[in-house]
């Protein structure tokens, strides 16, 4: 599977997260146009202050944001998610093992 550019991984984050360019430059304390720097490909390495803040203000992973590998998303970024996970982390072995074969028995269709 081809690994999408990093700028287009930014841009994927912002657009997902509902941010313009000039608010993600706002919230993180970088001037617009480097954002649009970022967006643009000029960019090919991001600080790690920048990446984190941005990996913070977007709920995308700071990994995937600068490398394309691991997970996309955090999964407090899915208040869904965090919530079945919180709850699983609840259960004792029986009824972990309940919800995965649930899981996967949905995940099948």
């Amino acid at each position: 599977m081809d690994l999408l550019p990093m700028n287009e991984r930014i841009l994927l984050a912002l657009r997902t997260s509902g941010l313009t360019a000039s608010e993600t430059a706002r919230r993180i304390g970088v001037s617009p146009e480097a954002v649009l720097q970022w967006l643009n490909g000029r960019t090919t390495n991001l600080r790690m202050a920048y990446l984190f803040s941005l990996a913070r203000i977007t709920g995308f992973e700071a990994e995937w944001i600068a490398t394309g590998h691991g997970p996309m998303r955090r999964a407090d970024a899915d208040p869904a998610k965090a919530e079945l996970i919180a709850l699983y982390d609840q259960l004792d072995q029986r009824g972990r093992a309940t919800v995965l074969t649930v899981a996967e028995n949905e995940a099948k269709y």
